[in-house]
């Protein structure tokens, strides 16, 4: 299996996630199991591209392994060079806004999957699915009209352990 994501990432939250985060293996493990579940990509293909900036260089291996242990094949990108891979890719998962205010955009307009782990990023449209910390408990967030936009769909299964935004 090919596994395809594209991710923009504030890597700071990798090696040890703040409080509020939902912490960089547990996070990967659920988005590793949502790329999965997504029929779309096992018909395409789940192609992961990490996509950082580049103070963010020294955070890679933490997130490389933990999607090497997932079995997920990685492919990282400094942000700057995004346009050289986004070809590549199936799913884009954004860890940092700041610097990828057109990143709903570019997801709609190329078909990818997008993820993050910021919350306001879903509930505003931005991106299709986050997984946030609620609760101190990992929680997934799904943007239906985005999700939908992207062209993708989740199983009922999925979207019933979700909150949906419309």
């Amino acid at each position: 299996m090919i596994i395809a994501a594209f991710f923009v990432a504030d890597m700071s939250s990798v090696m040890a996630a703040p409080a509020s985060e939902v912490p960089v293996a547990l996070r990967a493990a659920i988005f590793s199991k949502i790329l999965q579940s997504t029929p779309k990509l096992h018909e395409q293909g789940i192609r992961l591209l990490t996509v950082f900036d580049s103070d963010q260089l020294p955070h890679i291996p933490a997130l490389r392994t933990a999607f090497e242990e997932l079995g997920i094949s990685a492919k990282f990108v400094a942000v700057e060079n995004l346009d050289t891979e986004l070809t590549w890719a199936t799913a884009v998962y954004v860890f940092s806004l700041q610097r990828s205010k057109n990143i709903g955009e570019i997801t709609r307009s190329k078909g990818l999957l997008s993820l993050s782990s910021h919350k306001v990023a879903v509930t505003s449209g931005q991106i299709s699915v986050g997984v946030i910390l609620n609760k101190n408990r990992p929680q997934i967030v799904v943007h239906l009209p985005k999700l939908r936009s992207e062209g993708y769909d989740l199983p009922a299964k999925l979207l019933k352990l979700a909150i949906i935004f419309r």
